[in-house]
């Protein structure tokens, strides 16, 4: 363990992700330290003292508390970390008080203007990609979203392509020529 882990970070006041992540790396670093008895395994057998004492129910209950504490251990982490980078990015401004990344207003605009374009394009029969295997069929055309043929309704920003009624009916009439 590394000396940046010991240490406890202070965030600006009112951070609401300050106190778990504390909590969670306070958490790790106990789990992480050697227990009483590793420490006075370690003075009394320095080339290491095992789990040869005892009955082997008690030495299997030895194991498998080292083995929770360290899977437990390592969950105090991935939360610390998690936690601190939360923090580290609401004091940053980079995320609200949700945990939401906060979009400045340049790209809420530029978002805007791309659905908007989308959606001018975008007419009844024409047949949208959205992603998947197949082109779906345009039944009906709002403001902000599109239903296809099935009811299903999309968001301009869901439309990854649009190809125009006139441009699919154009295909089925193609004749392939075999050489």
């Amino acid at each position: 363990m590394s000396d940046t882990d010991n240490e406890v970070p202070s965030f600006k006041p009112g951070n609401p992700f300050a106190d778990k992540a504390i909590r969670y790396q306070e958490k790790h670093l106990v789990l992480s330290r050697p227990t009483a008895r590793d420490e006075a395994m370690k003075n009394a057998f320095p080339l290491g003292g095992g789990f040869g004492h005892g009955s082997m129910r008690s030495r299997e209950k030895s194991i498998d508390a080292s083995v929770r504490r360290a899977g437990e251990a390592v969950q105090a982490k991935q939360n610390a970390d998690h936690w601190m980078a939360m923090a580290i990015a609401f004091d940053k401004g980079e995320v609200n008080a949700q945990g939401r990344a906060i979009r400045s207003e340049a790209e809420k605009r530029f978002e805007a203007s791309c659905d908007n374009m989308i959606m001018r394009t975008v007419k009844v029969g024409d047949m949208i990609d959205i992603g998947g295997n197949d082109l779906l069929k345009v039944e009906k055309v709002n403001a902000k979203s599109v239903v296809t043929v099935g009811g299903t309704k999309w968001k301009a920003s869901e439309i990854a392509n649009v190809v125009p009624a006139d441009v699919t009916t154009g295909i089925a009439d193609v004749e392939v020529e075999n050489d």
